[in-house]
């Protein structure tokens, strides 16, 4: 379809309101209204919008704190495309600092029309739940550590400090944990309630993790997941977000080159112009060595300045 027949609406979204800006096709300015962000207002919003437009009717708005519900419940409806763009790559005017929600929706229609407008993929409402699994599994991790360092900057303002073992919060530091006396009536009370709130954190992100293994085994995730783990020396984490914990260094790649010890030689498959090559060009220029040893600096340039192949 012709972009001159199209009608693009620009959307400014917020918590209770919605401000709309309908560009008709051939228009310069835009119609403008605002509705609430209900599901019934927006119902009857892209009725009206179906209902005014003479062809296909393009919806746009920022991603933000309001999600995709909007996007979803408009293109339920049929008949209208929405798309979601990203507010970063917005263009915007060097000059122009009087921002407005009608403003804002006015310009997303106008942008919209000229095609300058960059969209993101909107997930799937199951995608989406998945990932609100994650974001909460990660909130837990996080409110665990900073409880962990509540409790460890308590112990240590009291001059206790673990050293039995490099490792906190294993065994051996729970039992150290266990047998602190303490010789001023309130400290028990905040020892006992940093390490319960410990504890209570501890239990909420293993039944996330749980819920995330339970996720990662069901269609469509299952293959990709299957992807992440090949050849992977992992703990059995949740796919979505698995942690790497103590595990060793990946082997280095072989070049297929190797002495006659069997070592690999990887300065035999590098490319002619190779550091050890750019180090004799650069010596017989007459250059030195910079501090770092990998390049080499010709004689009256700045030592931050490094030659490029």
């Amino acid at each position: 379809m012709s972009p001159n027949a199209i009608t693009f609406v620009g959307m400014d979204a917020h918590k209770k309101a919605i401000n709309v800006a309908m560009l008709l096709p051939g228009a310069k300015q835009p119609v403008e209204w605002q509705v609430a962000n209900e599901a019934a207002a927006i119902r009857r919003l892209a009725k009206r919008l179906v209902r005014e437009a003479p062809g296909e009717v393009r919806c746009c708005y920022e991603a933000g704190p309001c999600g995709y519900a909007l996007q979803r419940e408009l293109e339920a409806t049929g008949g209208i495309v929405c798309e979601v763009v990203a507010p970063s790559l917005i263009p915007s005017k060097p000059g122009d600092r009087i921002k407005t929600d009608r403003k804002d929706a006015r310009k997303l229609a106008e942008l919209q029309r000229g095609d300058l407008l960059t969209v993101v993929h909107p997930p799937t409402a199951d995608e989406e739940s998945v990932r609100d699994l994650c974001r909460c599994r990660e909130d837990a991790q996080e409110d665990l550590t900073r409880a962990r360092h509540r409790m460890g900057k308590f112990l240590l303002r009291r001059g206790l400090v673990f050293t039995v073992s490099k490792r906190a919060w294993g065994k051996l530091h729970r039992q150290w944990l266990r047998g602190l006396a303490f010789d001023h009536i309130a400290d028990p009370a905040v020892f006992g309630d940093y390490l319960l709130a410990i504890e209570q954190l501890e239990e909420r992100v293993l039944t996330l993790e749980a819920r995330l293994s339970e996720a990662s085994e069901r269609a469509p995730y299952r293959e990709p997941v299957g992807w992440l783990r090949a050849g992977r020396d992992r703990l059995a984490l949740p796919a979505p977000i698995e942690v790497w914990r103590d595990a060793p260094p990946p082997a280095p790649r072989s070049t297929g080159t190797r002495d006659r010890a069997g070592r690999s030689r990887p300065g035999a498959a590098m490319s002619p112009l190779s550091i050890s090559r750019r180090a004799r060009e650069a010596d017989a220029e007459g250059g030195r060595r910079d501090r770092a040893g990998v390049g080499r600096v010709p004689v009256g340039r700045p030592a931050g300045a490094r030659c490029c192949p």
